[in-house]
């Protein structure tokens, strides 16, 4: 049994080394392929893991083992989590920032597509439904002044009778429609029948953030 509490524990120091070295070429290479969470990973998986590395080799070379079955079972167990568990938190890092910088570039090019502009080139505008399947759902639009890059949030008190499964629409679709009036700072939100059947019309002062329902 101790020889094969022994070949377990061997492995699990080479796997836990060639962890310590891929995780430590990545932040010489290039300290941005580990993502936000490098630093907590580094301290509080990297360090304990290099201290169980080294430990290890001390005990393992000096062929100090267990010797009751219940002390072997334990340090078996505690080989798998602290290796294989800690390694795989190291070696997987790399791949899990790649998949979150491929989530964020998707989300951006949904917002780019989500985005349209007034006809008069003033506003850059997107149309947001928040909670539409709780008690107290709210619509608004994300506005953007294209001259100040000055950015406003105005709250559009819409109907949520009839919408349907918007979510599953694809970005390009129109939902409402914001158009300048002859009056300055105020423009004209129309919904379109892809958003509902019901059309509804709202007045939006862009100078107080304000709305109302004209129709």
């Amino acid at each position: 049994m101790q020889k094969i509490v022994k070949v377990i524990w061997i492995i699990a120091v080479v796997i836990a080394g060639l962890a310590l070295m891929w995780f430590m070429s990545l932040v010489i290479d290039d300290r941005n392929m580990i993502g936000p969470a490098g630093p907590f990973i580094l301290y509080f998986i990297w360090f304990p893991l290099l201290a169980f590395f080294i430990v290890s080799i001390v005990l393992l070379i000096k062929n100090k083992m267990p010797v009751g079955i219940i002390s072997q079972i334990m340090l078996v167990l505690f080989l798998v989590i602290v290796s294989f568990v800690f390694s795989a938190t190291l070696l997987r890092e790399p791949q899990y920032e790649k998949l979150m910088q491929e989530i964020d570039e998707k989300n951006q090019q949904y917002l780019e597509q989500m985005r349209q502009v007034t006809i008069d080139g003033k506003y850059e505008y997107s149309f947001y439904l928040v909670g539409r399947l709780t008690d107290s759902p709210h619509a608004h639009i994300a506005v953007r002044n294209l001259t100040n890059n000055d950015e406003k949030s105005i709250t559009i008190d819409l109907n949520f009778e009839g919408i349907g499964a918007v979510e599953h629409l694809s970005p390009s679709v129109r939902l409402i429609k914001l158009a300048p009036t002859d009056k300055g700072d105020i423009y004209t939100l129309t919904t379109t029948p892809q958003l509902k059947d019901e059309i509804e019309v709202f007045e939006v002062n862009m100078e107080t953030e304000m709305s109302k329902k004209i129709k």
